[in-house]
């Protein structure tokens, strides 16, 4: 848990979360997304005519 959260925080990934510049990358986004294994589902990102969708994948 811990070390897999340094990882990510510390990979330069993250940054885009926190710059005000950028608002449509909320910092909480993070947060949930760390929380590793807490939902039994994941979300799996296709492109459909030209965007991309995210749809909730049962795991």
């Amino acid at each position: 848990g811990g070390s897999v959260r340094s990882l990510i925080m510390q990979g330069g990934a993250t940054q885009k979360f926190f710059d005000d510049s950028q608002p449509q990358y909320h910092p909480r986004d993070v947060e949930l997304a760390l929380q590793l294994n807490k939902y039994p589902f994941a979300m799996k990102i296709s492109r459909e005519d030209g965007l991309l969708v995210a749809r909730k994948h049962q795991i």
